[in-house]
């Protein structure tokens, strides 16, 4: 495929499986160890040249989810979680020099948008295409991921920019949680990947190595991978028309995100050379403080489906 960058040709690479390998360079980012599983899992062994970065390191700080997942303390699950990823990495014949994980702790992107931003500017200049996250309002992990990608692009010289493909893992829909199907408030041509008999092995094999995240993986079909080139979206504004799974499930209102995006705007848009009182992090923390102490006491959540789909 030699128009790496051309938008019709990427998208009939995605949509024919028949039409040879993507020879450009492409990096996947997204946010936890199986995300790549989901998102791209049976298109994996199809490019050439593919990089992974992986934003955290899938395990949650409360001690709770690494003993529900049979690790005795969260860096011993992060470690499970890193190895689970390389197993299924292996079986699409991605090398481990290929792999980089961020270290962030699972949950605090949206924290870190800065360094995060900062480093994708760095590492994603002079790709062709991007793999990541849409803004879905899922998770907060995605939707961090998935602006910090897109400012970082809008960062890089012409050039060197990479043209974004996004794929859809899960969002709230008609009230319920939906998997693998674009949410509301994009625009774009949907590009429907039917997987083949070798494809769906290949991914039902990678599902499997992600041992921790079994019920969750159980969740995602086999048969198909959604992508489309992502819109421009407007980060002032919520995903999926304000409908947020992570504000059901109790992670993130969605006064706290907007509160977030707009605070790392300001410091993006800043006059250069100006300096804050604080970084933008620390003033995120302050922030989710004061959220916090004017908010009811809420009760710890129950382990349960929203405990296996943090990431």
């Amino acid at each position: 495929m030699a128009a790496h960058k051309d938008i019709d040709s990427i998208q009939r690479f995605f949509a024919n499986p028949d039409c040879g390998p993507f020879e450009g360079h492409a990096i996947a980012v997204f946010a936890h160890p199986d995300d790549a599983t989901v998102a791209f899992g049976g298109q994996m062994e199809r490019f050439d040249y593919l990089d992974l970065i992986v934003v955290t390191d899938g395990a949650p700080p409360a001690l709770v989810h690494a003993m529900n997942n049979g690790a005795g303390s969260v860096e011993g699950y992060a470690q499970l979680r890193w190895d689970e990823m390389e197993s299924a990495l292996d079986l699409a014949g991605v090398p481990h020099d290929r792999l980089y994980g961020y270290g962030f702790e699972d949950g605090s992107a949206c924290r870190r948008l800065l360094t995060l931003i900062d480093r994708l500017e760095k590492d994603l200049a002079g790709a062709d295409i991007v793999l990541t996250h849409c803004y879905e309002g899922g998770h907060t992990d995605h939707d961090a991921v998935a602006m910090a990608v897109h400012i970082a692009c809008a960062a890089i010289e012409e050039a060197r920019r990479p043209v974004i493909v996004e794929a859809p893992l899960y969002s709230l829909q008609a009230g319920l949680w939906t998997p693998q199907a674009f949410a509301t408030g994009g625009a774009g041509l949907t590009v429907y990947c039917p997987l083949g008999p070798e494809q769906q092995a290949l991914k039902r094999w990678m599902k499997i190595c992600h041992r921790s995240q079994r019920d969750a993986m159980a969740r995602f079909a086999n048969d198909v991978e959604r992508f489309r080139i992502a819109p421009s979206y407007d980060f002032a504004r919520l995903p999926n028309d304000g409908a947020l799974f992570y504000e059901v499930d109790g992670s993130l209102s969605g006064s706290q995100w907007l509160a977030m995006a707009r605070t790392c705007r300001s410091y993006l848009e800043r006059p250069r050379g100006s300096a804050p009182a604080v970084t933008v992090d620390e003033s995120v923390e302050i922030l989710k403080k004061l959220v916090a102490a004017a908010s009811p006491a809420r009760a710890a959540p129950a382990t349960g489906s929203a405990d296996r789909l943090a990431g």
